[in-house]
């Protein structure tokens, strides 16, 4: 099976790279690709990484089908082969994709997880909103929190942490909804993709206001 990079722009919202297709026209939209060059936060292990979606049949999270986060462990540029995006695949508009390093912390939703203490302590100021007070010294250790599209690091959820539990499994990439590549999650919201490295298993989940 053959796919195309670009090796001048390895990193963009749509194009399209095609490389499942099934006997029915109902193709997934190719959503974006970020070529690891190893100054990004990615596993090691993850070379290339695409990710596809039904936006005809929206579901809300990956066990319900239609959507697609293909991994490449190894990429050969002799096998490249750029195949055209369908003409019914209007959805998302195609743009470059730009990297800045910033600094994360877990969101109060999925605080438990990462330092039971931290929350105990929030209860202990304040029993009536503890939250309070984690946003406060949270954001004076990394800045207010902003909604934005992001590898790695932790989570902001809309609603509540659906990873809980699942320590295994760390943030792949969140997504928001996206003016410049006409991207939007349901009424304005997120999607989030966790990845397991050791059995490489894969969820996602789509929140919205």
């Amino acid at each position: 099976m053959k796919t195309y990079q670009d090796p001048y722009r390895p990193d963009w919202f749509n194009g399209y790279f095609l490389d499942e297709v099934d006997d029915s026209d109902n193709y997934l939209e190719f959503v974006f690709q970020i070529y690891n060059d190893g100054n990004i936060r990615l596993p090691e292990n993850i070379k290339l990484l695409q990710f596809f979606y039904d936006f005809d049949e929206p579901t809300s999270c990956t066990e319900d089908g239609g959507w697609f986060i293909k991994i490449y462990e190894t990429i050969n540029p002799e096998n490249y082969l750029f195949i055209k995006k369908p003409r019914k695949h209007k959805t998302v508009k195609y743009c470059e994709i730009e990297f800045k390093t910033i600094k994360s912390l877990p969101d109060w939703n999925g605080i438990d997880d990462y330092c039971e203490n931290a929350k105990k302590l929030s209860c202990v100021l304040d029993e009536n909103e503890p939250w309070k007070n984690y946003k406060e010294i949270a954001g004076k250790l990394v800045g207010e929190p902003d909604w934005c599209s992001q590898l790695g690091g932790y989570a902001c959820w809309v609603q509540d942490n659906s990873m809980k539990g699942k320590e295994e499994f760390s943030l792949l990439f969140q997504l928001i909804s996206e003016e410049e590549p006409k991207l939007m999650w349901g009424d304005n919201g997120l999607i989030y993709v966790h990845y397991n490295k050791n059995t490489k298993e894969i969820k996602g989940v789509l929140q919205c206001y």
